[in-house]
């Protein structure tokens, strides 16, 4: 069942949906709330949801959550935070993050985003009550 707000993913070929518009929330295709309880987690996966190709270099992850530490510290901090984000999602359907030496993705093909399924497909992916 939809939450208020949360917007159905596209023909249902999704393994999430997640909510940016509002308050932020990560359902299963039935509708649950997986939203990850870490704040560190939940920005993760919005900057990645809102970046370009849904990727973002390693490097400027750091920077952006870690950037008052010294930079080895910044990196152990992104590392422990992917693995254990990894971790809390590796229950969906299809993988949602790819991670490589260099980069963190979130599978756009496997997550609706709210906010870009509005850009795609205009007022038809507004909740009702937004209608």
């Amino acid at each position: 069942m939809l939450r208020p707000g949360q917007i159905r993913p596209n023909e249902g070929q999704c393994s999430a949906s997640l909510s940016l518009l509002g308050p932020f929330r990560l359902c299963d295709p039935d509708g649950q709330d997986r939203t990850p309880a870490s704040p560190r987690h939940q920005a993760i996966l919005a900057i990645l949801a809102l970046a370009p190709n849904c990727t973002v270099s390693r490097a400027k992850l750091q920077d952006m959550l870690w950037g008052e530490k010294e930079p080895r510290r910044a990196a152990q901090s992104l590392r422990t935070a992917l693995h254990a984000l990894k971790a809390e999602l590796k229950d969906f359907d299809a993988p949602l993050l790819e991670i490589d030496a260099k980069n963190v993705r979130l599978n756009e093909a496997a997550v609706a985003i709210d906010v870009l399924e509005i850009e795609r497909r205009g007022s038809d992916a507004l909740p009702a009550h937004f209608k």
